[in-house]
């Protein structure tokens, strides 16, 4: 693979390529002042760098976002910049870059429209999802990201919306059954690991970190709720075990009228334990579960948008 990539666009291409064991990549020429052309892609690469591997690495769904929604990218040493539209987003990593497919390009939390709304999200990681809530549904967002690293990478996502920014509030905190702050270890390069209760693979730092009850949460929402719909997307890495004992606690489970819940197993916990929630609270919905980890995915609605379990 790598004389054929040598032949096709020479030994500056070649040996990132294949040094980096990205293959194969069928259809790659260099254009006329040394930039790679991926086919399909519709955005050439300028030069090797850290975030146009960020890009390769995940050629294919680039290539998707292009075809279904015209992305073009654009790169640093340190980063890929993603055009949606006039949407702008930035990705530090790899899984930065899945997180902006699984959101835009599989609309992961599509739904029909609701009128307005104001959404929770709890989880908001680099803000992806409260953008998408922001333009898709022209929703209010309180987003809620318990890493200060990770919130600032949110921050800068939502500085370049300006327009979309003026409906997000950002909480540079995280959501659980109390209040507090501590010292968490956490893993700056696969940000969807850093978790609360479970042990973070190849923790590299300490960050300080901020976390408030979800039953005050809640209760803010409720009141100015007005005649919107509340919609919750819930990705706590294994928090979301203790936020819905919390809320059966208080009576809250039942205020959203869309909960996107994300679960992960732990020792001691069980997804049962937020399907009977649900079921006692009076929500159909859909369920999948991730075909290589421990995780799931649930969408419930009030009335017969889902199935009833």
């Amino acid at each position: 693979m790598w004389l054929v990539y040598l032949r096709r666009v020479g030994r500056r291409w070649a040996w990132t390529l294949a040094s980096n064991d990205i293959w194969p990549l069928d259809s790659v020429t260099v254009s006329g002042d040394g930039a790679l052309v991926v086919g399909g892609l519709g955005s050439t690469i300028p030069a090797p760098s850290s975030g146009a591997l960020y890009l390769l690495r995940n050629v294919q769904m680039a290539i998707r976002l292009h075809q279904r929604h015209r992305a073009k990218y654009a790169f640093d040493e340190r980063r890929v910049q993603v055009s949606l539209g006039n949407l702008q987003v930035v990705a530090y990593s790899e899984v930065d870059f899945r997180v902006i497919y699984e959101i835009f390009g599989e609309a992961t939390y599509g739904m029909g429209s609701t009128g307005p709304m104001l959404v929770l999200d709890i989880g908001a990681n680099i803000g992806m999802a409260s953008l998408y809530f922001a333009e898709r549904f022209g929703a209010e967002v309180r987003a809620f990201e318990l890493v200060p690293s990770t919130a600032a990478i949110a921050a800068e996502n939502f500085g370049l919306n300006p327009t979309l920014a003026s409906q997000i509030l950002l909480n540079s905190c995280g959501v659980s059954a109390t209040n507090g702050s501590f010292d968490l270890p956490v893993n700056p390069d696969y940000r969807p690991s850093n978790s609360l209760f479970e042990p973070v693979p190849r923790a590299a730092i300490s960050e300080r970190v901020t976390v408030r009850d979800v039953a005050e949460v809640f209760t803010e929402a409720e009141r100015d709720l007005a005649s919107r719909t509340l919609v919750v997307k819930l990705d706590a890495e294994g928090a979301e075990y203790e936020i819905f004992e919390r809320l059966i606690e208080v009576g809250k489970v039942g205020l959203p009228e869309i909960w996107h819940i994300e679960w992960h197993r732990r020792n001691g916990k069980d997804p049962d334990q937020i399907r009977e929630a649900l079921r006692t609270a009076g929500y159909h919905w859909f369920e999948r579960e991730h075909g290589d980890a421990p995780v799931g995915y649930i969408n419930a609605y009030r009335g017969g948008q889902g199935r009833s379990q």
